[in-house]
């Protein structure tokens, strides 16, 4: 399947009624892991032998499979229309019953099936009735709730954590999702009901996944689309008023979307009220040792309409650093460590050289923005330059705005590309470099 690079040598032969197909590698390099490479089947050597001649045949053999489970009951209608009578829009029906089948729907299974266990799934008058089910189970049922709701969407089977060749047809998936269609018939939103906890219809971990449609006239293989940075987004609001004595008052706004939503809103149903408090403690501790908490407030995780957030008062005694002529005022905004994915984001680049492709996590972005307000003027104070970034898919910008005694620092940074060539590791490790000292920034004042 890949390209032989001078490993490979391959020859055909045809023998009575026999067709010998014969490979020889010789000396292949070793491939030795590295944290965050591609796949392995993206770059290594491998041999693929299928029977199934296209795609098509998998997209309607599943839609076989699938098809016959997917006819309702008289229950399932009353709760659909339960579910959608008050709804004004689409989207609103959507939404109240893919949480429903999210949260409502236990992630239980129990073998029953009599074709093809893994991927047959049960009656969705059974998954509806016990209300439990796997990946399949409960897929199927969203989709007949969706048809009966008058949106149209399939059942589709994903390969979760890589992509499959185009050019070999296999039945190698590991989950089943859903698809819903616009007025133009092409796919609109992809749901996995198995998290009952989220607030997105598709946890991002599942894009750039090949998956393939459940259909009776047959469909090619396919990937879920990789989102925009501004999906899976942490914002930062700090508001810091320093007084005489050079105590600094905070206010402090964190809103989280995507996967950051997703990781606080589940974090938030199971931590104990003490370990909420502590986290919250960690991440001031992440703008300055000495803050002390006065008061925070954390959304409800079981509200869905809103994204995630949290707010926080604190104060910092002895904020501002003084000389005998100069005042050292720490910079905060560039502290994007407060957002939690940040670091998981960037420990793709701990090696010091790659070897092979490599992949990050997902697309990702954090915005912060400080508002400083000081007891005295800003005339005579000096300002840190930071440095911008616009390479091969990552951003950081800024900007600042000055008034008599206030300054408003806004810093952005921006991840849009996930797959990486070998040899664009160290001009990329070079060029994040320069956000090293980013946390370790001071704006410098004349006494």
């Amino acid at each position: 399947m890949n390209k032989k690079e001078g490993y490979v040598t391959f020859k055909e032969t045809q023998k009575e009624n026999f067709t010998f197909y014969n490979w020889e590698i010789t000396s292949p390099p070793q491939i030795v892991y590295e944290p965050g490479m591609e796949n392995l089947d993206r770059f290594g050597y491998n041999i693929m032998l299928t029977t199934i001649k296209k795609w098509e045949e998998v997209s309607t053999w599943y839609y076989g499979l699938v098809e016959p489970h997917l006819q309702p009951n008289k229950a399932i209608e009353a709760k659909v229309t339960e579910l959608t009578s008050t709804a004004e829009t689409k989207l609103q029906k959507i939404k109240n019953i893919f949480y429903w089948v999210a949260q409502k729907v236990r992630y239980l299974g129990v073998d029953k099936e009599e074709n093809r266990p893994g991927y047959e799934p049960h009656d969705v008058t059974y998954t509806f009735s016990t209300r439990g089910g796997v990946c399949r189970d409960k897929s199927a049922l969203l989709v007949a709730m969706f048809r009966l709701a008058g949106i149209p969407a399939d059942p589709i089977l994903i390969s979760v954590g890589n992509q499959l060749y185009k050019e070999a047809p296999v039945v190698w998936f590991n989950h089943a999702i859903v698809v819903s269609y616009d007025e133009n018939s092409k796919p609109e939103y992809f749901f996995d009901p198995t998290d009952e906890n989220t607030k997105d219809f598709l946890p991002q971990y599942e894009e750039d996944c090949s998956y393939i449609i459940a259909s009776e006239e047959g469909d090619v293989l396919r990937e879920v689309p990789i989102s925009s940075s501004e999906r899976n987004k942490t914002k930062i609001d700090l508001d810091i008023e320093v007084d005489e004595n050079f105590t600094a008052n905070c206010q402090l706004h964190i809103s989280y979307t995507g996967m950051a939503d997703n990781v606080m809103r589940s974090s938030m149903m199971q931590l104990t009220p003490q370990r909420k408090q502590q986290l919250i403690e960690n991440m001031m501790a992440e703008i300055h040792p000495q803050t002390k908490l006065q008061d925070y407030s954390i959304s409800d995780p079981q509200n869905r309409e809103e994204n995630m957030h949290l707010s926080s008062i604190f104060s910092i005694p002895s904020y501002t650093d003084t000389s005998d002529s100069y005042l050292f005022i720490p910079l905060e905004a560039g502290k994007f460590s407060i957002s939690f994915l940040h670091n998981y984001m960037l420990r793709g680049f701990n090696l010091s050289n790659r070897q092979y492709p490599f992949k990050l996590p997902m697309t990702y972005s954090v915005e912060f923005t400080e508002n400083l307000q000081l007891p005295y003027s800003l005339e005579n104070m000096s300002f840190p330059q930071i440095p911008e970034i616009d390479f091969k898919g990552f951003k950081l910008a800024a900007s600042q705005q000055v008034e008599a005694n206030s300054v408003k620092f806004t810093c952005k940074f921006m991840i849009d590309k996930i797959h990486f060539g070998k040899e664009e590791y160290l001009p990329l490790k070079r060029e994040l470099s320069k956000m090293n000292n980013l946390d370790k920034l001071f704006l410098i004042g004349v006494k």
